[in-house]
């Protein structure tokens, strides 16, 4: 692919209204690095993405978009990067948060597909529910629900917390080894123990608690019923339609994989999680386990192999297709706990969805992801537009939403659109993973 590199000029650019009301100004010198083929008639993407990440200070982003199933931009971007940044390729790896439970369930509705599972099947058919020596399992525990993990109406949380989130235990690292008696890193399996030994917040089925744990089950759900890792049996059904440069994310700087992007928390650091030795490091690099998110939150991917698999599910008529129509709609069908009548258009949580149905099999579908260092947003339209944006930061303040951001900001790209281009770069698209750049087996 071709190597674009612009240095900013405002005049030039097809956003100057959206840039003043922003307030926005800009480095006169700014390193700007666009990496990709040159797609001038979606100009308008890459000033999208040059506007978000200079307002945020953001160093490293990436951007892929399809228009009626066809690969139209793909689009590493570079924002005056650190000496310790690389320049961001069209194919470099982000991690990608909670973007990864949409793709869980995907595997698990392509699961039900093949008759392997059904959405009333119990947790406690898959996954050991016994609690810590001397305490005793919450006895609705083992009436949650396959539909209830994918709905997050499992029932998790903190009675204490008095939040709407609920208690996170994939953050809680320490608690759960000095509660277990284990040293760090403390694994699924006692997280899995630990939480055994919880009270429910809520009947399961009845109340809307989004839960990063209720999708790790998931993950241990799909090994039961393959007996295959959580990985493996994804990386199989994600080659099965061409996705070759996924792999599950590791914690500390280390064991970053080749053409993997450099992470920015904006300085945050913690005391790491990954060993004993109260070592303080950044936060993004051994503050949070993201070994034990596979199923919830630990993803590489590049924003191509990500519409490469929301293309896939626009086509469930496809020789290849991941799901057939019938599983897409399930996985797009409204909560076990939604309050009818459903009014077209309006947004609820599917099966690892967020989702507005306009009838008739009309949809827009999304879901973003966050971690420290990590901002990531895939979004499928009704008219055949699907994009995912991928950033090295998120906002750390809580008081800024990046997805919202990017967000408003495609779709003023999106139409400002006159014509799209013709031709289609999936085909003839290969990641440098297969030119030498490292084994995708790891």
């Amino acid at each position: 692919m071709t190597l674009i590199r612009r240095r900013y000029s405002p005049g030039a650019s097809r956003f100057v209204g959206l840039l003043a009301l922003l307030s926005m100004s800009f480095p006169v010198c700014a390193q700007w690095v666009v990496t990709g083929k040159p797609v001038p008639e979606l100009s308008g993407f890459d000033d999208a993405m040059h506007t978000m990440m200079s307002n945020h200070g953001i160093t490293s982003g990436q951007l892929a978009v399809t228009w009626q199933g066809r690969l139209v931009l793909a689009h590493g971007y570079s924002l005056n990067p650190g000496p310790g940044d690389v320049v961001t390729q069209y194919d470099s790896l982000f991690r990608i948060a909670s973007v990864s439970k949409p793709l869980t369930s995907t595997l698990i509705n392509r699961l039900i597909q093949e008759g392997r599972l059904t959405l009333t099947d119990r947790l406690g058919d898959y996954v050991d529910l016994t609690p810590p020596a001397g305490q005793s399992a919450d006895p609705r525990l083992a009436d949650i629900t396959i539909r209830n993990l994918l709905e997050h109406l499992a029932g998790f949380g903190d009675q204490a917390s008095g939040t709407t989130q609920g208690y996170d235990p994939m953050f809680d690292d320490v608690e759960i080894a000095n509660a277990l008696g284990l040293g760090l890193p403390v694994t699924q399996t006692g997280i899995i123990q630990f939480m055994n030994g919880k009270n429910l917040v809520s009947t399961p089925g009845t109340t809307y608690r989004y839960s990063n744990y209720g999708y790790m089950l998931l993950g241990r759900v799909i090994e039961s019923v393959t007996g295959m890792s959580y990985r493996d049996y994804a990386l199989q059904v994600l080659g099965s339609i061409g996705i070759r440069d996924m792999r599950l994310a590791r914690a500390e700087l280390a064991n970053r994989a080749p053409h993997e992007v450099m992470y920015d928390s904006g300085g945050f650091t913690g005391t790491t999680v990954m060993n004993n030795s109260g070592s303080t490091v950044p936060v993004e690099y051994g503050g949070f386990n993201i070994e034990n998110m596979d199923s919830h939150g630990g993803w590489l991917a590049s924003a191509v192999e990500l519409v490469r698999w929301l293309s896939n599910l626009d086509a469930p008529g496809a020789a290849n297709a991941i799901l057939n129509s019938t599983s897409v709609a399930r996985m797009y069908s409204l909560p076990q706990n939604y309050p009818l009548p459903y009014i077209n258009g309006n947004p609820f949580y599917a099966e690892g969805w967020q989702v507005r149905d306009y009838g008739n099999g009309h949809r827009n579908t999304w879901h973003d992801g966050s971690l420290p260092g990590t901002t990531a947003y895939v979004v499928r339209i009704q008219d055949g537009w699907d994009f995912a944006a991928i950033l090295n930061r998120r906002d750390e303040t809580g008081n800024t939403c990046y997805s919202c951001q990017i967000d408003s900001l495609m779709w003023n790209a999106h139409d400002q659109v006159t014509q799209w281009p013709g031709g289609d770069l999936f085909p003839g698209w290969l990641p440098r993973i297969f030119h030498g750049g490292f084994d995708a087996s790891q």
